[in-house]
């Protein structure tokens, strides 16, 4: 008789230590079902992302000379004040442009063109082709 209880207890001890190793070793499934338009957009994100397209933006000019060291002399001023936005010089003959910032947003490209006015008066809102991998979302 105390052999069988033996047996009976060894056996619940065994179905015990088996259900619990499934437990512990059973993996949380979660399913998150998010609208088709969410889904639409993510990937035309991650299209864009990979493509690196240009798209219609906006940028503050802050100054156009055709003497390239008072460009380079006004970028340093301006990277000086506005670090954490990127200052640009590109070339059309016979003119180097300091433009700044990367907006596709007119509101937001003005919010900064009011703060740098002051300080660069000849500052004015440009439309720019900004380059999808320049853009902070």
């Amino acid at each position: 008789m105390k052999n069988i209880f033996l047996q009976n207890k060894l056996l619940y001890l065994i179905v015990l230590a088996l259900v619990a190793i499934n437990i512990i070793s059973a993996k949380a499934q979660v399913t998150a079902n998010a609208s088709p338009a969410i889904t639409a957009l993510l990937e035309k994100s991650k299209v864009v992302s990979q493509r690196g397209t240009n798209v219609s933006g906006y940028r503050i000019q802050i100054l156009q000379s055709n003497n390239r060291e008072e460009v380079y002399k006004e970028k340093n001023r301006f990277v000086g004040i506005f670090p954490q936005t990127e200052a640009l010089i590109s070339y059309d003959q016979p003119y180097f442009k300091l433009r700044a910032g990367a907006f596709t947003n007119r509101f937001k490209a003005y919010k900064l063109l009011k703060e740098v006015k002051p300080l660069f008066q000849r500052a004015f809102l440009v439309r720019d082709e900004i380059n999808s991998h320049e853009l902070k979302f």
